[in-house]
């Protein structure tokens, strides 16, 4: 296992191959088709408790429509900012409240509203996953997705599938599509995605299609 992993990240950093491959997608349908979400009663069964910075209200609801597909994240406050980061946009739970705060870059609003709602929701999926962690697992999880480029990108994948065993994947397929369609989005972010994430959702569609 760990010489077919080192394998992998040779090709991976020097020969520029991605990692995703037909046997992970396979493997990562198995792990979240099986899985058990947790669930969790929330506080209020209507309403979500959301908070967004002044840039981030354009987003409100495309994020309420994200959060629609995971009912067990009403139990969380949400905080939206927007960010000078280079990365589109990402989520993390914090460590010391029960807050889950979403940061996206500026050019995240070039995409339409479904495309936002698509990788909104990537971004929920792997919220829920956080929800069964301690937190020193989270820490654990944190810094293996960082150090370890074979376990981000089957992380990553086990994350798209969640999103189509919610039902969101005909938005998520979206964002793709304006991705790297997409005239602003520079090409090494292109090159960067197709090596750590699923560009083609042949497989997953048939699996979920059955």
């Amino acid at each position: 296992m760990a010489l077919s992993c080192f394998s992998r990240l040779f090709s991976y950093i020097f020969l520029g191959r991605s990692l995703v491959s037909s046997s992970l997608v396979s493997s990562s349908l198995s792990v979240v088709n099986s899985e058990r979400f947790v669930s969790i009663v929330p506080p209020c069964s209507h309403d979500y408790c959301l908070s967004f910075s002044d840039s981030a209200l354009a987003l409100k609801q495309d994020v309420l429509t994200a959060l629609s597909f995971f009912p067990e994240l009403r139990s969380f406050r949400c905080v939206v900012l927007r960010s000078s980061s280079f990365l589109m946009m990402s989520a993390r739970r914090s460590l010391v409240s029960n807050t889950l705060v979403f940061r996206f870059s500026p050019s995240f609003l070039r995409f339409s509203s479904d495309a936002r709602v698509g990788l909104l929701l990537h971004e929920c999926a792997h919220m829920v996953e956080y929800l069964s962690l301690s937190k020193p697992r989270l820490l654990w999880w944190y810094f293996r997705y960082i150090c370890n480029p074979c376990f981000r990108v089957r992380k990553e994948v086990e994350t798209d599938i969640r999103v189509f065993k919610r039902g969101g994947g005909s938005f998520l397929k979206k964002y793709v599509s304006e991705f790297f369609s997409s005239p602003f989005i520079s090409s090494w972010r292109k090159r960067f995605r197709s090596k750590n994430y699923i560009v083609d959702f042949s497989l997953v569609d048939s699996f979920f299609s059955q």
